[in-house]
Parts: structure tokens; sequence; C-alpha cells
């Protein structure tokens, strides 16, 4: 495993602790950073919502860990908070259609609201380690806890708006409070197209195939906006913008096929 190991007399000095290349779980861990920093993902499984955490390789060892904490710690808070709205949003009673799916997609919700703060608090109790093993892990902690955040945000979305049009009973404010909610979820999605994908398209291109079907007129407009012909163009452009700064040793290492190679 890369452990950061501190060098007797320099408090900030970091080297690298060579692996055991017949190590499983370091040569997983290896062989995703490799994926991450490369465009080229034929025939290679996704990396899923990990890839949007991967970049914290970049950071000196000594901050990796606080990283971990900071991110799980903002979204262990964020799902709290939504999960305490989430929580009023059903009507256990109700009996009309509407009050009905309501209640349905927002106990949905909840429940992946809670998944979420379990998920999240893991990497602040568990990734003490700055290695890029543990390091891994605890992305992949974070894809999944971003996962479940992101899904149980957008059914508490939707259970207010089907909650608000039972309660309004057909009425002209439900209406109003629907057309609200479709003009907001209009705008996070071009904010989404315009912003988180426009200008971060390496995590973008690391998805699943589920992703890029999901997200296909955000990706397209992301694409047109932002002047490029495929979302690969924009991850090589950001690819080159990471590479060229400093690179961690123990991360140089394993790019340039060190220890955990198979």
């Amino acid at each position: 495993m890369f452990a950061a190991t501190k060098v007797p007399g320099e408090s900030t000095s970091h080297r690298v602790a060579p692996a055991s290349a017949s190590n499983p779980l370091d040569n997983i861990a290896n062989d995703a950073w490799r994926q991450f920093f490369s465009t080229d993902v034929r025939g290679k499984t996704p990396l899923g919502f990990a890839a949007f955490f991967m970049d914290i390789a970049l950071l000196p060892p000594e901050r990796r860990s606080h990283r971990l904490w900071l991110v799980g710690e903002v979204c262990c808070v964020f799902a709290g908070l939504m999960l305490f709205f989430a929580s009023t949003v059903g009507d256990l009673e109700a009996t009309d259609n509407l009050g009905v799916a309501a209640t349905c997609i927002g106990s949905f919700s909840v429940l992946q609201l809670v998944v979420a703060c379990l998920f999240s608090a893991l990497p602040v109790t568990m990734c003490t380690m700055p290695d890029l093993t543990s390091i891994f892990a605890g992305c992949k902690m974070l894809g999944w806890a971003n996962f479940f955040l992101t899904n149980g945000t957008i059914l508490t979305f939707a259970a207010f708006v089907c909650d608000a049009l039972a309660k309004a009973k057909s009425r002209l404010l439900g209406w109003v409070v629907c057309g609200m909610g479709i003009a907001l979820f209009m705008s996070i999605n071009a904010f989404m197209s315009t912003i988180v994908m426009a200008y971060y398209p390496l995590p973008q291109h690391h998805q699943q195939a589920w992703y890029y079907q999901a997200f296909a007129p955000n990706i397209a407009a992301s694409n047109y906006i932002m002047g490029r012909k495929s979302l690969q163009e924009g991850a090589d452009i950001q690819l080159a913008r990471m590479l060229a700064g400093p690179i961690p040793d123990d991360l140089r290492l394993v790019l340039d096929g060190g220890p955990g190679e198979k």
C-alpha cells in the first residue's frame, strides 16, 4: 500500500512506501487511478460517481483525509436537512391519487436520504490514512452517498409538487406551485449543463451508460456552449490541465506504472 510516511526531522515532507504488487486492494485502487487520469475508457468498467471526487489524489497526502472529511460532513449535513424536510411532505392518511403518489415518492426519498447520511459519514469515520488505496475507498463511499443524496433530493422536489397539487385539489394555487416547480427544475438543469458539466467534463466522461442516456440533453448543451464536438474532447482538455500541475510522488509512481501494476 502506498503509505505517506513522515521523514524524521521534516514535519511536512513525505516519501512513498512501496507496496507489494500482489496486494489485490492496491491493484484495484491503482487501476482505478490510472483509469481516472485517462480518457481511454474502452473495455473498462466505468468508475461511476466515485469519479466526481477522485481529483483529490492531486492534493498532497497530508491534505487528502481532511478533504474527504470535509466533503463527507457537508454531504451529511445537507442530507440531514433534506431528510428533515422530506419527512414532512408525505401524508400517510391520503386517499386521492396525487396524495398517495406524493406520500410514496416522499417516503422513498426519506429512505434514500437516510442512506446518504450513512454513506456520507463513513469516509469521516473510516478514512484516516492518506494512501491512495484508502482514498479510493473513500471516493467510492462518497460516490454512493452522492448518488443517494441526488436521487433523494430530486424525489423530495417531486413529492412536494405532487403534495401541493393534492392539497390544492386542482385549484389555481396548486397549478401555480406546479408551474414554479417545473420552471425551477428546468433552471437547475440549465445550471448543471452550463456550469458543472461544461467546466468539469472529466468526471462526466467516466460515468455509466445510463448516465449518458439520462443526461444526454445536458451533455449536448454543455458541448455546444463550450464549443467542443464531444465530451471526450473536454475531458482531454481538463485532464491535460490537471496533469500539468504538481503531482504527488505516490500518484506519479502509480501513473508511471510502479508497484501495483498488473
